[in-house]
């Protein structure tokens, strides 16, 4: 039965990211400086110990509603102070982010304090990943869940990753050459996106990241955390995350 749709084999040499400098070494050792300095501030996700943890500092659409049952506690509620932690202490890290992703993209791009700013991931110790597994597969849609002021635009949302610290072995993030919206009109009418991307090894790329290097999706991409070369008590990785999305005519960016 012919429904209508165009179906697309994903094109494995498909531009998946780009890249842009941010800071050098000691810059990304400051603001890792600052992020230990308020770990009290940090938010557990998982267990958090001395031998491994994940924790966020700043508040994540993905985790305070999409994985909420109390997203008005959760995310709203603690917008306000996570918010102004971030402003306070890594002002000059924000700015400087959104002036690159401005000469990247050629535009005008604001934050807004109805939602979060971009904050960190922190992974560490047993909690960093060693193998990826199908089930780590998504599509950054929690766009959908936020109460936005205004229309949503036709460009495809944006998503982007600011390693300030990698294990040793470094840290990386796997991709599929299949859009989100590819996705919906083909493979995702019989499978969810774990089984697709359990289904297709084959497509999937590994991005290795950059310290100080801000790696930018600029679509919609199937993507996970992927492996890291190293996962010792005293490896880190903390990335600073933050997503772009058309509003009204304006690029606004949030986590």
């Amino acid at each position: 039965m012919n429904s209508g749709h165009v179906m697309v084999a994903p094109d494995p040499s498909r531009i998946l990211v780009g890249t842009i400098g941010v800071g050098d070494a000691d810059y990304c050792q400051e603001i890792c400086r600052r992020v230990f300095a308020l770990r009290e501030a940090w938010i557990p996700r998982a267990y958090c110990g001395p031998e491994g943890g994940f924790a966020t500092l700043g508040c994540a659409t993905y985790l305070d509603v999409g994985s909420s049952g109390f997203p008005e506690r959760d995310y709203y509620g603690r917008l306000p102070d996570q918010n102004r932690l971030l402003s306070q202490h890594f002002g000059d890290l924000l700015d400087r982010v959104r002036a690159r992703l401005c000469v990247a993209f050629n535009a005008d791009i604001k934050m807004t304090d109805h939602l979060a700013l971009p904050g960190f991931h922190v992974f560490w110790g047993s909690s960093l990943v060693d193998e990826p597994t199908p089930d780590l597969a998504h599509f950054d849609t929690q766009f959908q869940m936020l109460r936005w002021r205004g229309q949503w635009g036709t460009a495809a949302p944006k998503s982007f990753t600011l390693p300030v610290s990698l294990p040793q072995g470094g840290a990386s993030m796997d991709m599929w050459p299949i859009t989100h919206r590819e996705f919906v009109d083909g493979p995702g009418r019989t499978r969810n996106a774990h089984q697709y991307a359990g289904d297709t090894p084959e497509l999937c790329r590994t991005h290795w990241y950059e310290l100080g290097v801000c790696t930018i999706q600029n679509d919609l991409w199937l993507h996970r955390i992927g492996r890291c070369g190293t996962r010792a008590a005293n490896d880190f990785r903390i990335t600073l995350q933050g997503h772009l999305m058309e509003i009204d005519g304006q690029w606004i960016t949030y986590w």
